[in-house]
């Protein structure tokens, strides 16, 4: 049975794998010319949302393996409140400690890395004459790349999350 825990981490997987197949939809003419679709249509604010949701997931997968809950009122806020806490609170451990400098990223990175993509994501969610622009796109793809990496190698070091398995 999967656990909750990979259920999110499977979930944050195939949010990034359709950001970037939609990222290469959008910058290659002859795929959108394939599939019948506008020359000038992209998809561009949506990369840049599932990246986002790669994101949220994963740092999801990360708070339960805690043991962490959140409210589904107020989930994406009390995901980033309860990711800071735990990697506050038992980020500065000597493991974790190595982690961070094997990843060469600290919990500071991850924790910018979710509140930018969510602010980002958020002004091409609810604004309708906002139009995501390639590089804001590679760049949330290439962000959520880097969380969800930290994220698992985080998780593969959590002795939590083994007995919790």
């Amino acid at each position: 049975m999967v656990s909750k825990v990979e259920a999110y981490l499977g979930r944050a997987e195939n949010n990034i794998v359709l950001a970037k197949h939609l990222y290469e939809l959008s910058t290659h003419a002859c795929m959108r010319e394939d599939m019948n679709l506008k020359e000038d249509m992209t998809f561009l604010g949506d990369v840049v949302s599932l990246s986002y949701y790669s994101i949220f997931y994963a740092a999801k997968a990360y708070t339960i393996s805690n043991g962490s809950r959140g409210t589904a009122k107020t989930v994406h806020a009390d995901t980033y409140e309860m990711l800071e806490k735990e990697l506050y609170s038992k980020g500065f451990g000597a493991k974790t400690k190595e982690v961070y400098e094997a990843l060469m990223i600290d919990s500071r990175k991850l924790l910018d890395i979710f509140i930018n993509e969510k602010n980002k994501r958020g002004s091409y969610t609810y604004n309708p004459m906002s139009k995501a622009k390639l590089r804001n796109a590679k760049a949330s793809i290439e962000n959520a790349e880097i969380f969800l990496i930290s994220i698992k190698y985080l998780l593969e070091n959590n002795p939590l999350w083994d007995i919790a398995r």
